[in-house]
């Protein structure tokens, strides 16, 4: 991340691409999530140490029988339009969010009901004992469990909403906004932020400034040379190879957010040969030397960290079993002999590669 030390009470910010859609519950894209953060609020936020702590809710517990969770609102939510935030917004947020989203998707394997007991009080009845509901409600992995109005949240999961009206910290200011070139957003001045010190995406949300404008620039040079010239203040993911100089510039001031960093993955289509057959995708472990991968997104180790858990290094959740593979990759031998007990015919394999870093769809399909 890299920010500049001036100050002023609107602040410009590059991301690293345009937003695709107002809508962060219908996409997994961080910008549009950004967005959200902005207009919306959560009922948890994970804190600094990644440990799920209150937000828009205010007591909760969890019954002796460890099978029904009771949450309550706290006092001071409203939403833009001057209503109240009331359990009739956060139960079908819930469902559309768990609708989307892979971990709502599991916890709801494990809910038996999700209803309201009144205006600020809501259960979330299991069918059998789950460890993880506030671990997904806290979420920061897109999309994230905003609460919408009921309005908005009865929307079918698969269709974009196409109302911007949250309860967050930030008004979506859709007036002056320029779809592709400027997004803008005005202080919520109503905004009731939490009593607690701010920790991650959990605590108190201060809002020090009267306006956010995300300036949308393509081009990374163009964004450097901004940053430099003190026309915007904040830019988020600069070019690894930059880092270095950037860092001398006594005008900025680079800053790790984002300790966990970004994790990347190879996706393999197992609807069709040859990786609908397990040996062929086991052979991929054999292949893929992770390091190799690493180093073209960034020649300086000290921005990069080889990790072979599925669930994250540096997260309560990271985990290395059965990750043997990963010590000794690339082994080609091994991948022949599982890709020969897979039956792989020697047909082309397809390589989708996304042109945007942020974006989960690729547009040019190469072999």
């Amino acid at each position: 991340m890299l920010g500049q030390t001036g100050g002023g009470k609107t602040i410009k910010a590059v991301l690293s691409s345009d937003i695709p859609t107002y809508d962060p519950i219908w996409t997994t894209a961080n910008q549009s999530a950004y967005h959200g953060v902005m207009v919306y609020d959560t009922l948890f936020g994970i804190d600094a140490q990644q440990q799920p702590q209150p937000q828009m809710v205010g007591k909760y517990g969890l019954s002796d029988d460890k099978l029904t969770w009771t949450f309550e609102l706290r006092d001071g939510l409203n939403f833009h339009d001057g209503t109240a935030v009331t359990c009739a917004d956060v139960v079908p947020s819930i469902r559309r969010w768990a609708a989307r989203d892979g971990f709502g998707q599991h916890m709801m394997n494990y809910v038996k009901d999700i209803s309201a007991k009144d205006e600020k009080t809501f259960t979330i009845k299991l069918k059998e004992r789950y460890g993880l509901v506030l671990d997904a409600l806290a979420k920061t992995g897109t999309p994230l469990c905003f609460i919408m109005r009921k309005k908005e949240a009865e929307t079918d999961p698969m269709q974009k909403i196409d109302t911007v009206i949250g309860s967050g910290p930030f008004k979506f200011n859709l007036r002056e906004t320029k779809p592709g070139i400027q997004y803008v957003y005005d202080k919520n001045a109503n905004y009731v932020p939490r009593k607690e010190p701010p920790s991650g995406i959990a605590g108190g949300k201060m809002v020090k400034f009267d306006r956010l404008v995300y300036v949308n620039m393509p081009d990374a040079q163009t964004a450097v040379a901004a940053v430099q010239a003190g026309e915007i203040d904040f830019y988020e993911a600069p070019p690894t190879d930059l880092l270095d100089q950037l860092s001398e510039d006594r005008n900025l001031k680079l800053q790790v957010l984002n300790r966990a960093g970004s994790v990347g993955i190879i996706r393999l289509n197992f609807l069709h040969p040859p990786f609908e057959n397990l040996k062929c995708r086991q052979a991929m472990l054999h292949i893929v030397k992770q390091v190799d991968y690493l180093e073209a997104n960034s020649a300086n180790p000290k921005y990069y960290k080889p990790c072979a858990s599925l669930f994250a290094c540096g997260t309560p959740m990271e985990n290395n079993a059965n990750t043997g593979w990963f010590e000794t990759a690339p082994d080609f031998s091994q991948a022949r002999r599982l890709l020969k007990q897979g039956g792989y015919d020697g047909r082309p394999v397809v390589l989708l590669q996304a042109t945007n870093l942020f974006k989960n769809s690729a547009r040019y399909p190469r072999k």
